[in-house]
């Protein structure tokens, strides 16, 4: 835990920010709070485990495969109806509303 100075303010170590660093990188790859946790836990040496860590690195990666599918069919989706989009500007013909309601 961080100290305080005598005005309050928290005086924060090296390792603060080391593991700070070390929970945004873990985010920033899209691992969610449980498994952050988790991988804080196995930051430590005494209970690192490789094989936990790749286990959570292999679903995570699964994970964003996922994503990254659904992305480049929502890609396509959009595509579709932008080139189904006519120049007019009649309102009520056009195909990018229409499929939209339709999937109501």
């Amino acid at each position: 835990m961080a100290g305080r100075t005598a005005g309050g303010h928290r005086i924060y170590r090296q390792q603060h920010y080391k593991m700070l660093m070390f929970i945004l990188r873990a985010k920033h790859l899209g691992f969610g709070q449980t498994d952050v946790r988790r991988l804080v836990d196995m930051a430590d040496p005494s209970r690192t485990d490789c094989g936990n860590v790749r286990q959570l690195a292999d679903h995570q990666l699964k994970e964003t495969r996922s994503k990254i599918r659904k992305l480049q069919q929502l890609e396509k989706t959009l595509n579709d109806l932008i080139a189904n989009c006519e120049s007019g500007n009649i309102p009520a013909e056009c195909p990018m509303i229409d499929s939209l309601l339709d999937e109501i």
